[in-house]
This record gives structure tokens, sequence and C-alpha cells, in this order.
């Protein structure tokens, strides 16, 4: 689902992981940003690549630094994990990693990716981190699922706050096909994030 404002200032973006059966994506390039989003490395500082702390605010039940860890084996865009509230969200991009409870919405989880007009990825603030990308996790689905597909569900959801999409490749935690429940992240999801990050220069 998108939205825009009055105005187009800023797009929401919500990718989820649906517990239900989704239909096929669209015949975009597989999992790369349909509106050209990423972050940005010249806000808050400038930086020499693009940074982004996942500010964990989960219980154990949520493996979110054993994500963090899949997404940062790569250098065009630096990945960080924060325990919840020390990330200094006046300096780096911050991203909070929540958890919530529906047994109605069918999401294992979801990524809401907030693009600015220059296509920027944008960071909330501690006292209002739904104003920028967010990740959210349901608790509902933890005594419905295993220890290894909620370490699918963190890494697919991680993957989206980074910028990708969703893919259909089954060696890829971005895939949204369940049927494999493949926990780790793949050479072709680090290609597209090196076309996203380290291929550009106007960031």
């Amino acid at each position: 689902m998108t939205s825009r404002t009055n105005g187009g200032y800023f797009m929401a973006i919500i990718v989820a992981l649906a517990a239900i059966f989704v239909l096929p994506a669209p015949a975009w390039a597989d999992h790369e940003p349909i509106y050209g989003q990423h972050w940005s490395n010249a806000a808050p500082q400038l930086t020499s690549k693009a940074q982004v702390y996942i500010e964990d605010y989960t219980g154990a039940n949520w493996p979110v630094i054993n994500a963090v860890s899949k997404w940062d084996n790569q250098s065009y865009i630096l990945v960080y994990y924060k325990s919840a509230g020390t990330c200094n969200h006046g300096l780096v991009h911050c991203v909070h990693a929540v958890e919530y409870y529906s047994s109605t919405d069918g999401r294992y989880g979801h990524t809401n990716l907030i693009i600015d007009s220059s296509r920027h990825l944008k960071h909330g603030t501690h006292s209002n981190p739904e104003s920028g990308v967010v990740i959210h996790f349901n608790n509902y689905y933890v005594p419905r699922t295993t220890t290894a597909q909620r370490r699918k569900v963190t890494c697919h959801e991680v993957g989206h706050s980074l910028g990708l999409m969703e893919s259909h490749r089954d060696d890829s935690c971005m895939d949204q096909d369940l049927g494999t429940w493949y926990e780790y992240t793949s050479k072709h999801d680090f290609d597209v994030l090196w076309s996203m990050y380290a291929v550009h220069s106007d960031w």
C-alpha cells in the first residue's frame, strides 16, 4: 500500500511478509526499489557511506541482532545494531524495530518506508518513530512459528528497512513465498544493494 501527501512531499510504502496467500508481485526488477528509495549519506551528517542503525525494542522472540549481522555482510551500506534507547536520532539514521499484536491483519511483520521528495528514506524520532521507517513484528505469530521461521521474518523486514522490496528467489530471506522459510541473505540481495548504494553519487 502506498500513500502520498498533498504536494507529494513524502510517500509511505508498507511492505509486509503476509501469513496468508499473496499474489505475485508485478514484473518490476526482482526486489529492487520501485520508487528509487534509498538512505542518504548526507544527512543527518555527511558520511562516506549511508549508515543505518536498527534500534531494537523487541524481545527475545525476534532475533533482530542476528538479522542485522546478516545484512552488514557487505560494504555498500553500513548496518548496525542498537539496543532500545541508545540510537542518536540527531546524528544517524535510526530505525525502530517494534512488536505489536494482531490476530486479524494476516502479517508476520511489516515495514513502513517513508520517502521524501528526493527519494531518500526518512528516519523518525524517539518521540515519533512512525514519522520515519519502522519495522513491526506481530507477536500473534510467536507461538505459531518456529525460531527458524522468525529468523526469516526478521531478516526479511530488516532487508525492507534498507529499501529492498519483495523477492521471488528461494535462496533469500527476501523471498515472499513462505514455502521454504529461507532465513539467509543471498548474493543477489547484495547485488541489488550495490546497485542502490555503490554506483550512485547523488546521495
